[in-house]
């Protein structure tokens, strides 16, 4: 069974990878609150991973933004 957090992940995670966002845009929590229908905690959980994976950047108190990716990158993470 599928939390939360782990279904935004793989939306999120499919749309960076797909290049549905904004390249190297800052990604505020509310505006992925709003896009996938989750709540603030499994949002955050969900860019933390991402951050892990270094799909996101993350700024401490400033949040998360877009990271670029060269085509090699793209290819290797898809």
């Amino acid at each position: 069974k599928s939390t939360l957090a782990s279904s935004v992940y793989h939306q999120l995670r499919e749309d960076l990878l797909r290049g549905a966002l904004e390249a190297e845009g800052k990604l505020r929590v509310e505006w992925v609150v709003s896009r996938y229908g989750a709540g603030a905690s499994p949002v955050r959980e969900a860019l933390n991973r991402l951050a892990a994976e270094g799909l996101l950047g993350r700024h401490d108190q400033r949040g998360f933004f877009l990271m670029p990716v060269s085509a090699t990158e793209l290819e290797e993470l898809t």
